[in-house]
């Protein structure tokens, strides 16, 4: 699975959601300057001269820092930096991509060099600037990653509100949801983004909300994954048993009731309307209470079994006990009353009682 598979620029152009700011932001950062000889002269100013960035690309980034040097708004100048970087390392990582045995430490020192040299002297952007700890593919990679999971939490509320069942599309967003998961985990765990220190090195990029979770999604993707009714454009003829009513005359209104508990679901004779089962088919609210329903059901029949028991379990036991102490106090109240003599015989041992006057 590739990292680009978590790329939200990529992904909303699959599944149309090119109406958000980072995807609109994105585009105009990725735009050609239409005059790229007005930022020749600072190219050629660059010392040593550039290797890896033609005077295009050159362009690009002098017209993308000079327009956040003219973002005066904080908030707007930051998310617009957050989406600088990423276009920025996107462009480190195609360069090395695409020359072969090229060193890339030598390719992002000429990045931070030109980028430096650009921001030099524009005082409002001095928090825009370019760290590498580490100059190799590696930490390129875990900069990329962490641009892809802060546009996915920016833009968390217009991915989830775009699913719906029935979007043909799903396979776009079960490919965008499982690589974002595969980082998502990596950096709450590997990284430690929500301990204590984590939190400090990771506030600008992650979330540990557990709403924010990829899995969170998962129920919407699994109601998109639910085959959708096929659309038919053959016309439904009534069944032999089916009556057909004239309404108007006085066969129609003594035959309705019968009619109508006869007769087969209303079907549109309407060439590609839905069929009945379409419009019929649950919702995932729906789904979701029957399956509570048939849940709660199910524990009130078990709870009702368990309570019969109980109760027959307790009544006979105490049943048995009064009886116990009824037999006592008839016994006492026998010997009150009676003598008993012993007879004695070779088998038996017979015990009579009689009545003393």
């Amino acid at each position: 699975m590739s990292i680009d598979d978590a790329d939200f620029f990529k992904f909303s152009k699959e599944v149309n959601l090119r109406k958000s700011d980072f995807y609109e932001a994105y585009e105009d950062l990725n735009n050609s300057v239409n005059d790229p000889s007005n930022h020749e002269n600072a190219w050629k100013q660059i010392i040593p001269p550039c290797k890896f960035i033609p005077l295009d690309l050159f362009s690009k980034i002098r017209k993308n820092i000079n327009y956040l040097g003219n973002i005066e708004d904080v908030d707007i100048r930051k998310n617009r930096c957050s989406y600088y970087k990423l276009w920025i390392y996107e462009q480190m990582r195609e360069i090395i991509r695409s020359k072969q045995g090229v060193r890339v430490s030598d390719v992002i020192n000429e990045f931070v060099k030109v980028h430096n040299n650009i921001i030099k002297g524009k005082e409002t952007i001095y928090r825009c600037e370019l760290t590498f700890y580490e100059y190799n593919i590696d930490y390129l990679i875990f900069l990329i990653e962490q641009r892809h999971l802060d546009n996915y939490f920016k833009n968390f509320e217009s991915i989830k509100n775009s699913i719906h069942c029935g979007n043909t599309k799903i396979d776009k967003y079960e490919k965008y949801f499982n690589k974002i998961n595969d980082l998502y985990r990596k950096h709450s765990e590997e990284e430690e983004c929500c301990d204590t220190w984590g939190q400090t090195d990771c506030f600008d990029y992650f979330k540990c909300d557990s709403d924010f979770k990829p899995s969170e999604i998962n129920l919407k993707l699994e109601c998109d994954s639910q085959p959708l009714p096929q659309v038919t454009n053959e016309v439904v003829k009534p069944h032999a048993n089916q009556q057909t009513l004239i309404f108007g005359t006085s066969e129609s209104s003594d035959s309705f009731m019968q009619g109508v508990s006869e007769s087969t679901p209303f079907v549109s004779e309407v060439s590609g309307v839905l069929p009945q089962e379409a419009i019929d088919s649950p919702t995932i609210l729906e789904r979701l209470y029957n399956i509570l329903s048939s849940h709660f059901s199910d524990g009130a029949l078990v709870a009702s079994i368990i309570g019969t028991i109980l109760f027959f379990f307790f009544y006979f036991r105490k049943k048995k006990y009064n009886d116990y102490f009824d037999e006592m106090n008839i016994c006492e109240l026998s010997t009150d009353e009676t003598e008993s003599v012993y007879i004695y015989t070779p088998r038996n041992r017979l015990y009579m009682v009689y009545h003393p006057t």
